[in-house]
């Protein structure tokens, strides 16, 4: 008598299907392109360029990933801890918002250094 597969069980292939790379290819040229676009904005300002205004869009983007990354951790550890296929959809963009932490710590350095250069820091560092 053979035996069939649970209904429970994971599937055998839970890898990325090969157009994720393409996907991937054309999210960093974008990135590129209003990289470039955002840093020519900056400039074509009539003052003049700002870094108070470079270093406040610095720290949010800090906050953001910080938020993304524990976040992304958090969910993670619940759907691990508790099992189940609840977290088979999640599961992926979950492990790639944990991959941003590092990220986080390449943020900070550059807050940390900024500090005394910022308005927008506390007073006692002025």
């Amino acid at each position: 008598m053979a035996r069939e597969p649970h209904a429970n069980t994971l599937p055998a292939e839970l890898g990325a299907p090969a157009f994720v790379d393409a996907w991937k290819r054309r999210a960093l040229q974008i990135g590129l392109v209003s990289s470039v676009i955002a840093a020519g904005l900056g400039f074509a300002d009539g003052r003049g360029f700002d870094i108070d205004h470079v270093l406040r869009g610095w720290l949010l983007g800090l906050m953001l990933t910080f938020g993304f990354a524990v976040g992304g951790l958090a969910l993670l550890m619940v759907q691990y801890l508790s099992g189940g296929k609840w977290g088979l959809l999640l599961r992926r963009p979950l492990e790639a918002m944990s991959r941003t932490l590092p990220l986080v710590f390449v943020y900070w350095v550059v807050v940390a250094l900024s500090l005394k250069s910022c308005t927008c820091g506390p007073r006692w560092m002025t």
